[in-house]
């Protein structure tokens, strides 16, 4: 007998069959939507709230107490909780993004002879591939001549099972893993195809993949088993390389090509960190240099008096917009700007120029950086609403039962449909999220007894150091050593690493050698963490 499905609309996506007890948040995804999860589905965020009609189950216990009743009156719903009892259709604000393929726009130089990198010279094509935990990114490189033929990104459909590392485990353990590998090996396919259309070349024509990320990422896409990094101590199911057949992963490519990682060199420390320190140069002789990924785990790369030191610190997905009350990932729409011009009003910029969708991690780095300047918001984090000043008509509340908030942007203006604001709540996020990068930055140079007057450069690493302003980043205190001449941007090394290592038989030798001499520091167990952590949530005085 076969069993009933119903149809189910999703604005924006396409319109598909679902079972009974099948939840909105499983049928958007299913019909080319992701929506942000960030509790991986627990009911507990809020964030995944969505316009429904139709037939759906009651509201769950989760829902009457994140949603008003006149919310769940007007039909909101959360979609990780809603389950489909028959024909129904749903409509994502914001919080929603397609799972579609777009162009990777960050300028990728080949490597050269000059960095001691220069291709092998080798016929064919190949794939470099940066699984990240919110974005999926890579690159058709022309293996004869280190140029991109073609690069790509998506968000990475693990998404919806939650925001950062720590939730995809725990869906992992709980009986996931299955879901977590296909969706993402079907993605990597679907972004490979789409690579070979825009290069002009066969889908199965790549000749070899290097592919790079976390232990976590790369665990799940390679077959094996993560949970032992979700408690201590923190083991990967393998360090140093794996490698398989691409074929085996889902990965068009030629017969008997080979998909091989860099190395891992702990539990939090992967070949994505390995891959940016390798572009960054931190293999070659120099003075204290720093490099920092900023993204969910905030890896951490250290070379100094002849070491190489490495860590991870628990950012969490804030400054990637999970957790954010208004947060967007850097789609086009973000607000990725923000600042007071010389007449004192405020300037916003948008990704794209669009009309805003919500606010990136740039932006709200900006955001703060505006707030400690008008003086706002206090060193505590404390954001309050001055009855003068240069933003004092955009903040509001504060009182009892109220929340206060800094309105970046209102409704109708620039076009925005709803309003782009910054809560009290989100300031605590960005504290969490700076404070770990700062603290674990700081106890790595104590440990490797390095001064942050003596480094002669921080490299930020990421989709977010391409095009964070240093100067917001300094000013609420993300950075060791308040010197925006010492910070370089570097974009997203971690595929330009692997992009190197996939022409170059030295560029992988040396990554290798490279997660070799890597000396691993857990933060967690280190003395003095704790106490830097707690400081370093603080903002910097005004620096002016």
């Amino acid at each position: 007998m076969t069993e009933k499905t119903y149809r189910i609309d999703i604005e924006g996506g396409a319109a598909v069959r679902a079972r009974p007890g099948d939840t909105l948040l499983e049928v958007a995804a299913e019909a080319g939507l992701e929506v942000s999860a960030d509790c991986g589905g627990a009911g507990t965020c809020g964030k995944c709230r969505a316009r429904a009609g139709g037939l759906l189950e009651p509201p769950s216990d989760a829902e009457r107490k994140l949603l008003s009743a006149r919310e769940i009156e007007s039909g909101v719903r959360l979609a990780c909780q809603a389950r489909i009892s028959g024909d129904a259709g749903a409509v994502f604000e914001g919080n929603a993004v397609s799972s579609e393929i777009t162009d990777f726009c960050m300028e990728y130089e080949p490597p050269d002879s000059g960095r001691g990198h220069a291709p092998d010279s080798e016929r064919g094509f190949g794939l470099a591939i940066d699984i990240g935990t919110t974005t999926l990114n890579a690159r058709l490189v022309d293996l004869e001549t280190g140029r991109a033929a073609a690069s790509a990104a998506s968000a990475n459909p693990q998404r919806i099972y939650g925001a950062d590392v720590a939730s995809r485990l725990s869906f992992a353990v709980s009986g996931g893993l299955g879901a977590l590998r296909s969706g993402l090996r079907r993605r990597v396919s679907r972004m490979v195809e789409w690579l070979a259309e825009r290069g002009g070349v066969e889908a199965g024509a790549a000749k070899r993949s290097i592919v790079v990320g976390n232990p976590t990422m790369l665990s799940v896409f390679f077959g094996y088993d993560p949970s032992g990094i979700g408690a201590a101590p923190f083991t990967p199911p393998f360090t140093g390389t794996a490698a398989a057949l691409a074929r085996e992963l889902g990965i068009p490519a030629a017969e008997g090509a080979v998909a091989e990682t860099l190395p891992v060199v702990a539990g939090y420390v992967g070949a994505d960190a390995v891959s940016a320190a390798l572009r960054a140069g931190l293999h070659r002789p120099g003075g204290p240099r720093l490099m920092i990924d900023l993204g969910t785990n905030a890896e951490m790369v250290l070379a100094a008096g002849g070491e190489i030191w490495a860590c991870a610190a628990a950012a969490g997905p804030a400054f990637e917009g999970a957790h954010i009350s208004c947060g967007s990932t850097a789609r086009e729409g973000a607000v990725d700007t923000v600042m007071l011009s010389e007449d004192g009003t405020l300037a916003v910029g948008t990704i794209g120029g669009a009309a805003p969708e919500g606010l990136c991690g740039t932006g709200l780095i900006d955001a703060l950086a505006v707030l400690l300047d008008s003086g706002a918001l206090a060193a505590s984090g404390r954001l309050t609403a001055p009855e003068d000043g240069p933003i004092a008509d955009r903040l509001s509340g504060g009182d009892l039962g109220s929340q206060p908030e800094f309105h970046i942007v209102r409704p109708g203006e620039m076009g925005a449909r709803r309003p782009v604001s910054i809560t009290q709540q989100d300031i605590r996020e960005a504290q969490l999220a700076k404070g770990a990068i700062l603290a674990g930055a700081e106890t790595l140079m104590a440990a490797a007894g390095v001064d942050a007057a003596s480094l002669e450069a921080v490299y930020l690493a990421g989709a977010l150091g391409y095009s964070l302003n240093s100067k917001s980043a300094i000013r609420i205190g993300l950075l060791p050593g308040a010197r925006p001449e010492i910070v370089k941007f570097i974009g997203n090394a971690a595929l330009d690493g692997a992009a190197d290592a996939l022409v170059s038989a030295k560029a992988r030798e040396d990554a290798r050698l490279l997660g070799d001499s890597i000396r691993y520091f857990e933060l967690s167990s280190a003395p003095g963490f704790a106490d830097r952590f707690a400081a370093a949530m603080a903002f910097p005085a005004n620096l002016h």
